[in-house]
């Protein structure tokens, strides 16, 4: 546990410590709540690449000059992870394309800002990487030919030890939090005299060393997007929870069942060593995550068991379900949720209403109709935030 707390209940209990949950814990605080925060696994925030879009990248580049709301502004600039710019930038995946986002995370090489630079991208033997491969494929890429950015393939030694070559790119990017080793680095790319410098996910898992590396040899430094699992989403989360630890008193556990009591919410969780522990909150944010994360949950359809396919909130299975601005409830026929017709994508529209019962308000992948997009998650948590302040 940790965090402000003042004397008495909390006057917001945010469920959820992703970007949503952070956001409206930062919002409230921000407006004078006291606040409590409890989460228990990483969810979706933790699984991103490192783009930020604010609508979906396709939707945010036809509309590249949309300005961001004031208050996700301040928010970043107090979790300190993301660089938002008025122009769009343009990131390079693994694989070798390209695509435009709203923002990078800091670590996260944008090369919208490198017209006319000679990239130097190392050639090591991980079985997660050419580098010869990434560069042919980036010399096809016709957003690049227009910025006359161009990749060059290096042989320079960057793993400092053998096991590094099989590593999980998760180990390798631990290695790289310690100054000493960007510092070592530094000292290996520093003869070839690059214009810039193209890494794979793995210059840091805390924090990006990439930056430690710009400083020291004059020149950008960045890596390509993460998958997932990979560094930008250990990052994310490691910036979430440091600024959660400044706004909220954070509780480790799962909450099993949200129940009201009175004029008051009360949520029954369960710490890590198996313990109860019961919160009570007047006013309650449900930035729990989608199915993604386990905070909604589906239950398919099985022959001999009636009722068919179900869909609900993992903790409150009482609180109905929207899709499309309609209420779905836990079932959506005689047969359950029909997913078939409805199709898959329908899982990315449907969740909470904004305010599904007295006192409560949800926020990101838990809410109906938004885009699941990272910027989206944090601007909804901020007005949860402020809301439930």
């Amino acid at each position: 546990m940790s965090g402000p707390r003042g004397d008495g209940f909390p006057e917001l209990l945010v469920i959820g410590g992703g970007v949503a949950g952070v956001a409206a814990a930062f919002a409230a605080e921000q407006r004078g709540a006291r606040v409590t925060l409890v989460h228990d696994r990483a969810g979706a925030t933790e699984l991103g690449s490192g783009a930020l879009d604010w609508l979906g990248w396709e939707r945010d580049a036809e509309a590249p000059a949309a300005v961001l709301p004031e208050a996700l502004l301040r928010f970043s600039d107090a979790l300190g992870a993301w660089q938002l710019t008025d122009a769009p930038a343009r990131v390079v995946t693994a694989l070798g394309l390209t695509r435009p986002a709203r923002g990078v995370q800091r670590g996260v090489l944008d090369v919208s800002l490198l017209a006319g630079r000679r990239v130097a991208v190392p050639l090591l033997p991980r079985g997660d990487w050419d580098g010869a491969a990434l560069c042919r494929a980036l010399a096809r890429d016709a957003a690049l030919s227009r910025l006359g950015v161009r990749f060059d393939p290096v042989e320079v030694s960057v793993l400092r030890f053998r096991a590094e070559e099989v590593a999980p790119s998760r180990d390798l990017a631990a290695a790289h939090d310690a100054e000493e080793r960007a510092r070592w680095l530094a000292e290996r790319l520093r003869p070839r005299a690059a214009e810039a410098w193209l890494f794979g996910p793995w210059l840091g898992l805390d924090t990006p060393a990439s930056e430690v590396l710009s400083e020291a040899l004059g020149v950008p430094v960045g890596e390509t997007l993460s998958d997932v699992g990979q560094a930008a989403g250990a990052r994310l989360g490691a910036a979430l929870a440091r600024l959660a630890r400044r706004h909220a008193h954070v509780v480790e556990a799962r909450v099993t069942a949200l129940e009201r009591d009175g004029a008051r919410w009360l949520a029954r969780c369960e710490a890590p060593d198996g313990s109860p522990e019961v919160l009570s909150a007047a006013r309650v944010v449900l930035a729990s995550g989608g199915l993604g994360a386990g905070g909604l949950t589906l239950t398919p359809a099985r022959a001999g068991v009636s009722g068919g396919a179900r869909l609900e909130l993992s903790f409150a299975p009482g609180l109905g379900l929207e899709l499309d601005g309609a209420p779905l409830g836990a079932a959506s026929s005689l047969h359950g949720f029909e997913l078939e017709q409805r199709g898959r994508f329908a899982l990315e529209r449907l969740g909470l209403a904004p305010s599904p019962a007295p006192g409560l308000v949800a926020a990101g992948d838990a809410l109906a109709g938004e885009a699941r997009t990272v910027l989206r998650s944090a601007h909804t948590g901020l007005l949860a935030g402020a809301l439930g302040a």
